[in-house]
């Protein structure tokens, strides 16, 4: 009779302890939430659009090509209107919707990324690296997020990359406190406790075992993280500070609001753009809650 090999415990656990996770049941209650499907079909086309902006708004979309102030559905060159200075609405929204995405996709990467790490630091190992990480969480918390935002990007110059990590920076904290708590708790389950009795180190345990368990509640929130960035990134250039080079919602949002009252759409028109993917980022993550919700989906570790 042979022996077994040295890893056979490693697998015996793996195979036994660790629980299935239910991403086509996830997948399926994702799909039977019809704001969720809306929300997601909405966020589909705008993609396309923003992919195919070149094509679908050709030109400069900051050159000026008609009369200022034009109102929508006045002349077919510039369906949506013109700004004050000449400039097409349509093809602002259309270009507007890359940067925009850009930087709350990428910023919420960064965002996830360093929550992550700190939090799954902070869980799993415990004792005074949980004890430090957590003050260093609870320093970030007590900032205003957009006020830290606006100091970062007045520091140094404000550009595309630049404001993604400065909102990437601010927006880790919540992730942070969320993986700590999924690690804390998962720590204690069977399937990880047969996985450390099998002698998995300590970068197994964290991201074969906790991680990809840990993962529902955290996707869940990178939707409504993507469109606070969104948000944060109008902000931003609504009050003058975005990058200069791109087009942005919310600087057209800005360049109108001194002619609200004869020129209403020239701060209508990409504001309602806004309102509309974040209002669509808000459904996919309501979705994206209840398909993993472990009352709906059953015991998902």
């Amino acid at each position: 009779m042979t022996a077994p090999s040295p890893s056979a415990p490693a697998a015996v656990a793996e195979t036994a302890a660790r629980p299935s996770r239910p991403t086509m049941r996830a997948l399926r209650a994702l799909v039977g939430s019809r704001p969720a499907v809306a929300g997601l079909v909405v966020l589909g086309l705008v993609a396309l659009v923003a992919i195919l902006a070149p094509f679908v708004a050709p030109g400069d979309p900051l050159a000026m090509v008609a009369r200022p102030f034009v109102r929508p559905g006045v002349s077919g060159a510039v369906p949506l209107g013109s700004d004050a200075l000449g400039r097409d609405l349509f093809a602002g929204v259309v270009h507007g919707a890359r940067a925009s995405l850009v930087i709350g996709l990428a910023a919420t990467v960064v965002g996830l990324l360093v929550g992550t790490l700190v939090g799954a630091t902070a869980g799993y190992f415990g004792g005074r690296a949980d004890l430090v990480l957590v003050r260093l969480i609870e320093l970030f918390q007590t900032i205003p997020n957009f006020v830290l935002v606006v100091v970062m990007v007045a520091i140094v110059q404000p550009t595309i990359v630049t404001i993604t990590l400065a909102i990437g920076i601010v927006s880790w904290p919540p992730v942070a406190r969320l993986v700590r708590a999924e690690f804390r708790a998962l720590g204690a389950r069977d399937f990880v406790l047969a996985a450390r009795a099998a002698g998995c180190g300590d970068l197994h345990m964290m991201l074969r075992e906790i991680l990809p368990n840990a993962l529902p509640p955290v996707i869940s929130t990178a939707s409504v993280m993507v469109a606070s960035a969104i948000l944060m990134e109008s902000a931003l250039s609504f009050l003058g500070m975005g990058d200069p080079n791109l087009v942005s919602w919310g600087a057209m949002v800005g360049a109108g609001r001194d002619s609200l009252r004869s020129a209403w759409h020239v701060s209508a028109v990409p504001g309602l753009a806004i309102v509309v993917v974040v209002l669509a980022l808000n459904f996919v993550g309501e979705g994206l809650e209840e398909a993993f919700d472990p009352r709906r989906t059953g015991e998902r570790r």
